[in-house]
């Protein structure tokens, strides 16, 4: 296959200069790919089994980055695209997970699963029909819709049937930005975690009312009523993701559990800053710090990210400053470029109201010269 000996030639030329998670994305890809069933990291993310149905573009920074410095192959796109047209249906699913995780290459996966939709729809491939749903989401394409209808379909564990409605209501939500018959899915939702297993309830209840929470705040409702009814939501998705890392002892389960805690705890700080609640803001973002440091390390840099910004919007400039500075690095060093160069310009503008000319003017330039 010439995706496998693309990877297996770049691992051969391995280079100190790679970032440190990139050897270990090749060598998963290649496994995958030869369907030896490998075990995810933190440093090898299912890029498209993403919850909020986005596409991240840090994969594809670094491969341009890399490919230009001559420290990994540019891939034949011909040659690439020729291997998809014969592909068994069976090994779609690990090849296009395997392009997200390389390449970053949404477009190109957009393409392939428009080609082969047909097939992709009557595979009855629960991961396939999962990971096609994404891409069609992020470019908006409500083909998105029946690949998550039919995944739920395509398998017997409620807990999958869950997940792939759940995936379905965020593309409505934020993709689609689809109002009406919304209540009416999420009360499908509920009724589908009602039968999983009372472990996996409160993960899948604190999910459905992390989408809730959002689902409320983009309604036309009262700002106060809104915010009120989604503040309550999220407080109640924390409560339940609290008691299920208290039970569940699987190590990929738990560190996934306080992902999910950390965003709740974010979506509510938000929340509370929205509302000019500043200092109860910083509370929840320095306690959440706090437990992602002792519980899901790698989730940190985001947690720090968030806690920046509302020390930027209280003027506490010295905090910024350290808070930024430390997400930067700690982005960077797992491959999360698009997100370092966000928290630059926090960064920017904290230097700019200390009259840190310099230091502003500094990093105004690297990030100016990475779009130029």
């Amino acid at each position: 296959m010439y995706l496998t000996n693309y990877l297996e030639e770049n691992e051969n030329l391995y280079s100190e200069n790679w970032p440190t998670f990139l050897k270990h994305r090749v060598n998963y890809a290649i496994n995958n790919l030869s369907h030896k069933n490998p075990i995810r990291t933190i440093d090898t993310p299912s890029f498209l089994n993403e919850l909020g149905l986005r596409a991240l573009k840090d994969q594809a920074k670094m491969y341009s980055y890399l490919t230009k410095n001559n420290l990994f192959l540019n891939i034949n796109l011909k040659k690439l695209q020729s291997e998809f047209v014969s592909l068994p249906v069976t090994d779609i699913a690990s090849w296009i997970d395997s392009i997200a995780l390389i390449l970053g290459n949404y477009e190109l996966l957009y393409d392939f699963v428009q080609y082969r939709y047909d097939e992709i729809l009557s595979s009855n491939i629960y991961e396939l029909l999962i990971y096609s749903g994404t891409i069609m989401s992020i470019f908006e394409n409500n083909r998105a819709i029946t690949l998550f209808s039919q995944a739920g379909k395509s398998t017997l564990s409620t807990e999958r049937q869950a997940t792939a409605l759940h995936r379905e209501l965020v593309f409505r939500i934020k993709r689609m930005k689809e109002r009406k018959n919304i209540s009416r899915k999420f009360d499908e939702l509920f009724s589908k975690i009602s039968e999983v297993n009372p472990t996996e309830q409160l993960r899948l209840t604190a999910l459905a009312d992390n989408l809730y929470g959002l689902y409320i705040v983009k309604t036309n409702f009262d700002y106060k009523i809104k915010n009120s009814v989604a503040n309550t939501v999220l407080e109640n998705a924390q409560v339940l993701l609290k008691q299920y890392v208290s039970v569940e002892s699987n190590t990929i389960n738990l560190d996934e559990a306080y992902r999910y805690l950390s965003q709740v705890n974010i979506n509510q700080a938000q929340l509370l800053a929205d509302a000019n609640h500043l200092e109860a803001a910083e509370k929840i973002l320095i306690e959440n710090l706090e437990v992602v440091s002792n519980h899901a390390h790698d989730y940190v840099p985001e947690a720090r990210a968030a806690l920046a910004y509302v020390y930027y919007l209280e003027q506490k400039l010295d905090l910024t400053i350290d808070n930024c500075q430390n997400a930067i690095n700690e982005f960077n060093q797992i491959g999360l470029y698009e997100s370092s160069d966000t928290i630059k310009q926090i960064l920017v503008a904290a230097y700019y109201k200390a009259n840190k000319i310099e230091e502003a003017e500094k990093v105004w330039k690297d990030i100016k010269d990475k779009f130029d």
